[in-house]
């Protein structure tokens, strides 16, 4: 006959405990002590809400792999705390189970709440958790771990007071040239590199090059690109052995040649007032570090362009005979 409760306990730590104790002390002169799961269920949380995953896995019934993956669920979320509920519990003779709600306290004041099923089963009279990695969370297989992941904050545009961008979100590309990955091919690699960069830098030279990246114990530092820069040569060099292509997130000016020293200055007054918040997401990964599931995400908020009070636009009149047009532009 399976027996089922519904019961809404919360497990916080000591001052749980403590509660738990005076509330058995007070009714156990008159209430029976259940037989159900839901007690040891209760003492696992609990000691797994004060990180103390060694007491915590002792309550299972595999202690050591129970231990590793309740260490590498604290560590992969960088959690400050745990709140455990329980929701309910039921059980069919020695075999059991029990409901429950975590909400997990994240850096940077975010939280991760959601509900799982601790299975459970007696031996000998007592219960114990009877271990798998999905009691930690539904979708959670076998030697997977969480992980969380922040995704860079979303930058706004730098507008003129007349709606037009001259500042905007783009990436630059560091070119960087590593031996240990080029190998053998690290010569005809570095004549490539030298083709290809030469309209950049024309005092390159592949056998200085091929040198000076065999005697650095880090990848050579080439040449670091804008897009259109990138787009002429990236075809030709992005995929050839040893070279190092890495995007780094800036503010550029969506107009190269216009005003280049007062968007320079423009640029460092605003870029700290322009990042938006970080999107976060919480995964599960394999042994080898590859995401398998996405548990929990939140989305970055959208950001809108921002007007800067150092850029005003000076509209000139249609041109006539007597005035032809005058493409200019005020800036203070």
């Amino acid at each position: 006959m399976a027996t089922s409760t519904s019961l809404v306990t919360r497990v916080t730590g000591v001052l749980s405990i403590a509660a738990v104790i005076a509330a058995s002390a007070t009714l156990s002169a008159c209430t029976p002590r259940p037989d159900g799961p839901a007690p040891a269920a209760e003492q696992f949380f609990a000691d797994l809400t004060k990180g103390d995953t060694a007491a915590a896995a002792q309550l299972s019934d595999r202690p050591a792999d129970a231990q590793a993956a309740l260490n590498e669920a604290w560590a992969g979320l960088q959690a400050t705390h745990l709140d455990a509920q329980i929701l309910g519990s039921r059980y069919t003779e020695d075999t059991g189970s029990v409901n429950y709600r975590f909400t997990w306290q994240l850096p940077k004041k975010r939280t991760w709440t959601y509900d799982g099923v601790l299975q459970m089963i007696r031996d000998e009279g007592a219960w114990h958790v009877r271990w798998t990695a999905a009691g930690l969370h539904p979708k959670l297989g076998e030697h997977q771990r969480f992980l969380l992941r922040a995704d860079p904050p979303r930058r706004a545009s730098v507008n003129e007071l007349g709606g037009t961008d001259v500042l905007a979100p783009g990436n630059l590309y560091r070119y960087q040239l590593d031996a240990a990955k080029a190998g053998a091919d690290l010569m005809s690699t570095s004549r490539v590199v030298v083709d290809q960069l030469r309209q950049f830098d024309n005092t390159l030279d592949p056998q200085r090059l091929a040198e000076q990246a065999s005697s650095s114990s880090s990848p050579l530092d080439l040449v670091t690109l804008r897009p259109a820069d990138h787009d002429k040569v990236g075809q030709v060099l992005d995929n050839l052995p040893g070279v190092v292509v890495t995007p780094q997130a800036d503010l550029l000016p969506t107009d190269d040649h216009f005003a280049p020293a007062i968007i320079s200055e423009v640029k460092k007054a605003v870029i700290n007032e322009l990042d938006g918040e970080s999107g976060w997401r919480v995964v599960s990964v394999n042994q080898n570090g590859a995401e398998v599931d996405v548990l929990h995400e939140v989305a970055q908020p959208p950001r809108r362009p921002s007007p800067s009070p150092w850029i005003a636009r000076c509209r000139t009149p249609p041109s006539t005979p007597s005035t032809p047009r005058v493409a200019r532009r005020c800036w203070w």
